[in-house]
């Protein structure tokens, strides 16, 4: 018999969630995204079993689920275990009918798994915390760090928290180098865009720099994008595999 489940009436909706909802292009995607970290948020769904078919809303969610998972990890810490029960009663037992169902239910769930997997696995091959100088990559760590954990609800030794983060990191946990490569890419773009937004470059504006994920079509080299003419006909797009190419490129052409 399975356990009462642990309930919760409330979470933190952190500044980072509303950030990446601002990325979103429809009301579909939206409504699909506040529903996903409430269903995990409110314990009705683990975050691993969370999937979109929207390509844009996957990439996302990518960013978001770390936070999102750490919240509910802490939560249940701190309050007692999950157990997760139906949502709706039923006869105990079954038929053969039902255990088939079941059975093909599982085999959805492992065909999603693996997706994931691959997904991830072919996002870290060009994941940018494994192109950072050492020389820069340790500050870069600890600045991701600090901003995990003042975004985190609950967390009982930071040190410990610290050490977890950066063994996955150095472990390339796919799920840890997505998270760190949205924060660096996004926290490097409002640099950039600080400096050189509205100079000119052979005559064109720059009318924006942002990272890749703000695109719902994106090649995984292409790491930051400036946008030129924005609003014009003569609109158009430069992309950049790192920050060191895209920031001396900047020094060099903007004027």
């Amino acid at each position: 018999m399975a356990k009462k489940k642990v309930e919760r009436d409330r979470f933190t909706f952190f500044k980072s969630y509303y950030e990446q909802y601002k990325e979103l292009e429809t009301d579909k995607q939206k409504v699909e995204l506040i529903n996903a970290i409430c269903e995990v948020q409110f314990l009705e769904q683990k975050v691993e079993k969370i999937s979109f078919k929207d390509k844009l809303l996957k990439i996302i969610w990518l960013g978001i689920a770390p936070i999102v998972n750490q919240s509910v990890t802490g939560y249940i810490a701190k309050y007692g275990a999950l157990e997760t029960t139906p949502k709706q009663g039923g006869r105990q037992g079954g038929n053969q009918g039902a255990t088939e169902h079941k059975e093909k239910d599982k085999e959805k769930e492992k065909d999603k798994e693996k997706e994931k997997k691959k997904e991830r696995e072919n996002f870290s091959l060009f994941n940018t915390f494994l192109l950072i100088p050492e020389s820069q990559k340790i500050k870069e760590i600890d600045l991701y760090i600090e901003d995990l954990i003042i975004e985190q609800e609950f967390i009982k030794n930071e040190k410990s928290f610290t050490i977890d983060i950066k063994k996955k990191l150095d472990n390339k946990d796919p799920f840890q180098l997505e998270d760190f490569e949205k924060w660096y890419l996004k926290n490097k773009s409002e640099e950039l865009k600080e400096n050189y937004i509205s100079k000119n470059i052979n005559e064109n504006v720059i009318s924006d720099i942002y990272p890749y994920f703000n695109t719902e079509a994106y090649n995984p080299n292409d790491k930051f994008i400036i946008w030129f003419n924005k609003d014009s006909q003569n609109s158009f797009t430069e992309s950049f595999n790192n920050y060191e190419e895209i920031k001396q490129y900047l020094e060099l052409q903007a004027a």
